[in-house]
């Protein structure tokens, strides 16, 4: 995880120039350069005056169609690596107490812009076919990834937990996901897979509410503000509660 303050300039800085191989390409056909684009330009002027000298001299015809051969795998290709960086993983406000105002804001405005920025790109990106937004589809290795939901299914726990009723919760089953899928770039990313299933439901919170603090007994919030703490699961080592909490 990285430091909101330690990070550093992504976009060009995270691509990996140099020798690297791409495996979903083939053992052969894989081996990539990557270049930056102004050392890629005087490569391919390079090569051009060098395919020009060859084919002029026909006791350099071996030359010719090797270079000829070479020049036809030049592609300019938005496939890339990355390289790792500071900013990499999940951003994280600067070491503080959770108990602080300006700590706890902090962390829960960045965990909020992940979940405007997700719905985005499912809305625009998720659809078959162009781009429905100004959203950059093609990013991430897979467009997206194939799954189906059903709706309707029985309470995943407790009937009496789910809200409305006993038969309103709904699972979501992805496919089989390959590390290629997930861009991860490896020669066995074709023939290893995951798959997942999650049910959901909406659960009576009311069942697992344990707390509500005010700025009365607690000094971080202001007037009129509430933080409600619920718990759903207890710690396997101590069987204590681990709370969660709410702030409105």
């Amino acid at each position: 995880m990285s430091d909101i303050q330690d990070t550093l300039p992504a976009g060009a800085n995270a691509v990996y120039t140099g020798f690297w191989h791409d495996w979903d390409r083939g053992k052969v056909l894989g081996a990539t350069l990557t270049l930056k684009d102004r050392y890629a330009v005087a490569l391919l002027a390079a090569l051009a005056v060098l395919v020009t000298f060859a084919e002029t001299d026909r006791a350099h015809w071996v030359s010719f169609i090797a270079l000829g051969i070479l020049v036809s795998q030049l592609v300019i290709s938005k496939v890339v690596i990355s390289k790792s960086l500071p900013t990499c993983g999940q951003w994280l406000p600067s070491e503080g107490n959770y108990t602080d105002t300006d700590f706890f804001y902090t962390n829960q405005e960045l965990l909020l812009n992940e979940t405007p920025a997700a719905e985005s790109y499912v809305r625009s990106c998720y659809r078959r076919g162009g781009s429905q937004g100004i959203l950059d589809c093609g990013k991430f290795a897979s467009r997206f990834l194939e799954h189906q939901v059903e709706h309707q299914v029985s309470c995943p726990f407790d009937p009496k937990v789910c809200l409305p009723n006993s038969s309103s919760a709904f699972i979501m089953e992805s496919s089989n996901i390959t590390l290629s899928n997930l861009g991860i770039n490896s020669k066995h990313g074709k023939s290893i897979a995951l798959r997942r299933r999650s049910a959901c439901a909406v659960v009576n919170a009311t069942m697992f509410k344990t707390g509500v603090l005010t700025s009365r007994n607690a000094s971080y919030l202001q007037e009129n503000e509430t933080e409600t703490y619920f718990s759903f699961v207890k710690a396997s080592s101590t069987g204590e509660d681990i709370e969660f909490s709410f702030r409105n």
